[in-house]
């Protein structure tokens, strides 16, 4: 049995995943041991899995309204605090682990990570070409690099690269290796030998979700989104995630407001999800063979590279944040009303079902820890 270290922090569709894989190694007989946020306790032991919390004070709150600043401040943090790479090698020598798994967003753990002797893995959550693109290039990585922190340059230091993701999908599929793997999606898809779910009979269903992190206009987008759907012949979910309460969208009797409600339950029943495009939930809709609507919520985020890489691959359709009611009504009904848009969407959930993601991810890391293994023999 091996002592598996994951490492991470509480930024939404991160999260998933890890779970994801850290439970197949957990079902293969291995210890798996989570490092992330102290509020994020709850969520991992209810996983089954042991969790340590950084000791750092400084808050962290991805859910409250806040700036934009506050939140660049945040992901600057993550990627550069030496408390961060401190704790996780206090706690990485106290249980001497035989694998860590690093959030590719802490960078400064992953420089950390490849000073133990101990084999390391980043772990990437949505698609390689927005870390290495977008986000390489954006204002986080940036500040990081002022600091002292070359993302592009420390991920190198890592002995494998794991994109959680679908290799056609990601525009940087190309350049998978033996060093850097897809697994294809985490998320939870049908069972092998079984059937993506059927175009739902009646009343067609719809699921919207735009994060249950906090962006700026994201009650207008809501909002926007509530007005589109009044009239139409179809019954909605909107999940919040806190974002916005019923009270601030004002839905009309076809649409029912709620904070949070269990999507993969939803999933097999809608004919349609409405999202922001954060790599999560949609990859969830694509492995229930779902059509998207995205709507990005910023610019800055993956969230316009998935909604364009669904776009082109005949999943859905994506509009702009600012796109008028009328607009996303459009889109809702063409949707809806074009059978491609699922066919498509049942094709893309089957490919998921037999690249089975998490064992990929799983069979990945145990390989690296049975090659460093080996040459210590």
């Amino acid at each position: 049995m091996a002592t598996i270290l994951f490492v991470t922090i509480d930024a939404g569709g991160n999260t998933p995943p890890m779970l994801s894989i850290a439970g197949v190694l957990k079902a293969r007989g291995h210890r798996i041991l989570v490092l992330g946020h102290p509020h994020q306790r709850g969520r991992i032991e209810q996983a089954g899995f042991e969790f340590r919390g950084f000791g750092m004070t400084r808050p962290w709150n991805r859910t409250g309204r806040t700036s934009s600043a506050r939140v660049m401040s945040d992901f600057v943090f993550a990627a550069t605090s030496k408390e961060l790479a401190q704790d996780f090698l206090d706690l990485a020598r106290e249980e001497s682990v035989d694998l860590t798994v690093v959030d590719c967003m802490l960078v400064s753990v992953v420089k950390a990570a490849a000073t133990l002797r101990a084999p390391s893995a980043v772990l990437f959550h949505t698609f390689y070409a927005y870390w290495n693109g977008p986000w390489a290039r954006g204002p986080v990585a940036r500040l990081a690099q002022l600091r002292g922190v070359n993302a592009r340059a420390i991920w190198k230091t890592a002995d494998l690269e794991l994109v959680t993701s679908d290799r056609v999908l990601d525009p940087a599929g190309d350049v998978a290796s033996p060093r850097r793997i897809w697994t294809g999606i985490t998320e939870p898809v049908a069972e092998p030998g079984g059937a993506a779910s059927p175009v739902p009979v009646g009343r067609p269903k719809i699921l919207v979700s735009l994060s249950t992190t906090w962006f700026p206009g994201q009650v207008d987008a809501y909002r926007r989104i509530v007005a589109a759907l009044a009239g139409l012949p179809v019954d909605v979910t909107v999940t919040t995630g806190g974002m916005a309460t019923s009270q601030e969208l004002a839905p009309p009797p076809n649409v029912t407001v709620v904070p949070f409600a269990d999507h993969e339950a939803l999933l097999p029943t809608v004919a349609l999800v409405v999202c922001h495009g954060g790599h999560s939930t949609t990859m969830k809709a694509v492995a229930a063979g779902v059509p998207v609507l995205v709507i990005p919520m910023h610019p800055l985020m993956d969230q316009p590279m998935v909604g364009a890489a669904i776009q082109d691959a005949g999943l859905g359709l994506t509009v702009k944040k600012s796109a008028s009611p009328a607009r996303i009504r459009e889109a809702i009904a063409s949707l809806l009303g074009n059978p491609r848009f699922r066919a498509a969407a049942m094709d893309a959930a089957d490919r998921q079902r037999a690249a089975g993601g998490p064992v990929v991810g799983a069979d990945a890391l145990l390989r690296l820890l049975d090659a460093r293994e080996s040459s210590a023999v």
